[in-house]
């Protein structure tokens, strides 16, 4: 069984200093790190938070640091990850999605980033399993239990 880390798993597992981040870590070490890959979707949501911060920094430096610096550590996190990309067959089941689901504005990044998972078979590792629910055919576990 192979896994795609969720924005919000790889979200916590930034923030290594938190219980949430010892207990995925934990499960993480039972398996292969090949068994785990990122999403070019989680990457897009990190990278416009970060620089969504910087846009309303307003040259305050604490703002600037925070947002610099939380764009550093994605691009670190990012950089030596398996990053699996919106292909033709996540497409694909994304269109099919759509017309099964009426998809919100609101739900379009997760319904992307499920795709992803349903073309290579993968569990979606995440703590939002009511943003998943009405994902047909889609694995979701939360590990930061």
């Amino acid at each position: 069984m192979k896994f795609l880390l969720d924005t919000d798993h790889a979200s916590v597992l930034q923030r290594a200093s938190s219980k949430d981040a010892e207990n995925i870590l934990k499960r993480m070490q039972e398996c292969s790190r090949d068994d785990f890959s990122l999403s070019i979707i989680g990457f897009h949501e990190q990278v416009k938070g970060a620089l969504d911060i910087l846009s309303q920094a307003n040259d305050k430096a604490s703002k600037l640091q925070s947002g610099y610096s939380l764009l550093f550590g994605i691009l670190n996190a990012y950089k030596n990850a398996k990053i699996l990309p919106f292909d033709a067959r996540a497409l694909e089941i994304y269109d099919r999605l759509s017309q099964e689901v009426r998809i919100t504005k609101r739900m379009r990044m997760d319904f992307r980033i499920a795709s992803i998972a349903i073309a290579h078979n993968l569990v979606l590792l995440t703590r939002n399993a009511r943003d998943f629910e009405w994902v047909p055919g889609l694995r979701i576990e939360d590990w930061t239990q």
